[in-house]
């Protein structure tokens, strides 16, 4: 097949759906698929075995012709968007974009959305407007997969919707008990709990929530993220970060890379994540902390307590109590790993050509 990829983000871009393509893309290339990506002018990879088109200065519809002009040069059988909430910005033309590539060529459309759940009332139906021109649809979110396929039903199209999860861009760490002290020294935390959190950081993160659940004297906290320092929810943060209480026990490590984020998820005695929404099966940051067997707690809507086999402790959304009951759970089982999410990108590939094959014989069988 050839595949080519539309998607605002992509490396050298930090963020965790420009890696996801780049890893699905590289992998389809290694099962046999010429594949090729559009994205923006500012992303280009070191290194890389796909074809990359960065040539877009912005999302809107004067970048049009230069996508007609790739898809005319590239020819595909196969285009996939992907969706997500920022990247975009305010203009509806990558909504659109399925309905004016329809238009231009018989190419079968597909479309990844991430961050659904996380869109405002106006995201979430400008997502419906791309949706209603997709021939087949991607949703990393089960309750998600059942959203679209209702609102398929509603419009009477036979649009494929499947849930492909997904997964951590983070390898699993192999330290030893040397390694963990002299990680855990390095950030002032011998003789204390280490608790890292990893991921962006926006308001709905609730980051606030991780200091005043914890206290200097027990934990050193580190955020593995990067601030923006124009950001006014980064400066909150910071703000606690440098007072005089968290000084010496609170650390931001800025961007790192993907084994060093590893190692020190894997030294972490706990790595909490206190979401305004809870998590779901699309936080990619706490897959990364339960491949490592590392104590994890996080926010849910509607689990609760400790999942021994996941070494996870779910707690209601904005409880601090609950949070704290978590932090001195003592039923903590280091040596578990959720082998349950650690599919491989050799598995997200499949499904998606899966997926792509089903669309495109059903197309050849309704001629």
């Amino acid at each position: 097949m050839k595949i080519l990829f539309i998607t605002g983000n992509y490396p050298s871009a930090v963020c965790g759906i420009g890696d996801y393509t780049n890893k699905l893309a590289v992998e389809l290339i290694a099962l046999g698929h010429n594949v090729s990506v559009i994205t923006s002018i500012e992303n280009l990879p070191k290194y890389s075995k796909v074809d990359i088109y960065n040539i877009i200065e912005k999302w809107d519809f004067s970048s049009l012709r230069k996508i007609q002009g790739v898809i005319a040069h590239f020819n595909p059988n196969i285009i996939h968007i992907q969706y997500s909430i920022k990247r975009y910005g305010k203009s509806s033309f990558i909504n659109f974009l399925p309905l004016l590539i329809f238009k231009y060529s018989n190419i079968k459309n597909f479309q990844t959305i991430h961050e659904h759940t996380e869109n405002s009332f106006l995201g979430k139906v400008r997502n419906y407007i791309n949706l209603s021109f997709a021939d087949g649809v991607i949703a990393v979110e089960e309750n998600d997969k059942i959203t679209f396929e209702k609102y398929f039903q509603t419009l009477r199209k036979k649009t494929q919707v499947t849930f492909i999860p997904a997964l951590s861009n983070i390898p699993v760490a192999s330290l030893t008990e040397q390694d963990i002290i002299r990680i855990k020294s390095t950030f002032k935390a011998t003789g204390k709990r280490l608790v890292t959190f990893f991921g962006f950081i926006n308001d709905k993160k609730s980051i606030e929530n991780i200091f005043e659940s914890c206290s200097p004297d027990k934990y050193v906290v580190v955020l593995i993220t990067k601030f923006n320092d124009q950001d006014a929810y980064h400066m909150k943060i910071n703000k606690i970060i440098t007072s005089e209480l968290w000084r010496e026990a609170a650390f931001v490590t800025g961007y790192l890379e993907d084994n060093k984020v590893a190692d020190l998820l894997a030294a972490s005695d706990i790595c909490i994540y206190p979401f305004k929404n809870g998590v779901s099966s699309r936080n990619a940051s706490v897959k990364a902390s339960l491949l490592q067997g590392t104590y994890t707690i996080a926010t849910h809507k509607h689990l609760r307590g400790y999942d021994k086999k996941r070494n996870i402790y779910y707690v209601p959304i904005n409880d601090k109590i609950a949070l704290k009951k978590a932090l001195d759970n003592k039923e903590i089982n280091k040596s578990e790993r959720d082998k349950t999410i650690e599919m491989s990108w050799y598995s997200i590939a499949l499904l998606h050509i899966e997926l792509y094959s089903n669309v495109l014989q059903r197309k050849e069988l309704n001629g």
